[in-house]
């Protein structure tokens, strides 16, 4: 029995209590008295919604039962036929076990249609009441979907690199008047070698930490052909998918709360937390670059130089040690950094112009009425880069200058003759 049920039924037996608590040990006459007097009110009993008005006899039955046996007698009595249901018959009961071997994980009103479909008749009784009978019997066994998690492992490096973020310390911005400010730890560890290929701190956790970390990764490391990161906002962005798509990795995303599926990161960061920042006294470091700088020098002569428990190897020789047997896939620096861009459409106006964060920058004459695509750096939102119809590179592109062309081309050739003769 449910806490809930349980509750009200100890609350109902000391009702019952109350209505005759007052002449208890009084005389019968005083006793038929209050219970007469009782009878003639109407009562809100615990756990139902209308009132509810007692007769005298069923008041002084009450207070018999109780003098007999005590409060437990007045607790609200079970059906003696609990589990059953006196409208479902045993042949309706035949075929609900039978359809729930054959359909463990039919629903109820799925049942219901089966039986009615089967000759049962739906005035019988109402679907409410097969519900009640399967759960109070415990006809359905529960299907229990244990997470099994087996220990994995890459056979070579780049097949799969993690990334994840990691709550940091306060660190003054020095671009912000030194107002200190939570940093955030992006770090991507390949999975075959436990190498961290980079791991940067940032003042964000957004896409311009996460470029920054895997670029750098890719140009130093290579591409790798799987990606796995959680469900985050920076790794469910548009700007993500676009830059894999682009590279040809792989983006894989782990379940939502599934934290231990990125068991080996969250190691990482555990020994960041005790060996290095526990290490670290902040109040030496004036500048987020300096503390990068010793994050860096802690990451590279002590976390990379030492054995890995799980593999038994340094990770920098079991990383080297696997490209023996893998082609590292390398793109020219010029080509990483184009697959880096964010990308945005804008049709450019009849005056040769296309409006990008109020502001207007001038493209050539021939994409007017055109809706063009733009790309641009995620870290510098005003170096734009037109793109053709094939996706072509065909130029930068600035703010539009409207004194400079103010001046006609025969304006300018006079104005340059003018300038010349002045030089004279």
């Amino acid at each position: 029995m449910s806490q809930k049920k349980s509750e009200q039924r100890e609350a109902v037996a000391f009702f019952k209590f109350q209505l005759f608590a007052q002449v208890l040990y009084e005389k019968r006459s005083v006793q038929w008295a209050w219970f007469e007097k009782a009878a003639k009110q109407e009562y809100q009993v615990p756990g139902k919604r209308k009132p509810t008005q007692f007769s005298a006899y069923t008041i002084r039955n009450w207070l018999r039962s109780y003098l007999s046996g005590g409060i437990q007698t007045l607790y609200p009595k079970s059906r003696s036929d609990k589990g059953g249901s006196r409208r479902i018959t045993e042949d309706i009961k035949l075929q609900i076990k039978d359809t729930l071997e054959e359909y463990p994980s039919l629903s109820a009103t799925g049942i219901y249609l089966k039986l009615i479909k089967n000759g049962a008749d739906p005035n019988a009784f109402a679907e409410s009441t097969l519900r009640r009978y399967i759960k109070e019997n415990k006809l359905r066994i529960p299907i229990v979907k244990s997470k099994l998690r087996k220990k994995f492992e890459c056979a070579v490096a780049n097949l799969l690199w993690m990334i994840d973020f990691m709550h940091g310390y306060n660190i003054p911005d020095v671009d912000d008047n030194n107002r200190k400010k939570k940093t955030f730890l992006c770090a991507i560890l390949d999975d075959h070698s436990r190498l961290i290929v980079s791991a940067q701190f940032h003042f964000q956790e957004n896409s311009t930490a996460l470029m920054k970390t895997l670029k750098a990764a890719i140009h130093k490391y290579g591409i790798p052909e799987r990606l796995y990161c959680d469900n985050g906002a920076a790794f469910s962005s548009k700007y993500l998918i676009q830059v894999c798509a682009r590279l040809g990795i792989s983006l894989i995303h782990s379940k939502p709360y599934d934290s231990p599926s990125r068991g080996k990161s969250e190691r990482f960061f555990r020994t960041v937390r005790t060996s290095f920042l526990a290490a670290t006294n902040i109040r030496d470091f004036k500048s987020l670059e300096s503390f990068n700088c010793e994050f860096n020098r802690w990451l590279q002569e002590e976390y990379l130089e030492k054995v890995h428990s799980s593999t038994h190897q340094r990770p920098k020789e079991r990383y080297f040690n696997s490209l023996n047997h893998i082609k590292v896939s390398r793109k020219s620096f010029e080509q990483i950094e184009e697959a880096f861009l964010m990308t945005c459409y804008r049709k450019v106006h009849r005056n040769c112009t296309v409006k990008y964060k109020s502001q207007e920058f001038e493209v050539p004459a021939e994409y007017v009425g055109q809706t063009v695509e733009i790309r641009y750096p995620v870290d510098d939102l005003f170096d734009l880069r037109l793109y053709g119809s094939e996706l072509n590179f065909v130029k930068k592109i600035f703010i539009v200058d409207p004194i400079g062309n103010s001046c006609l081309p025969a304006l300018r050739v006079r104005f340059n003759n003018q300038n010349r003769e002045v030089q004279k």
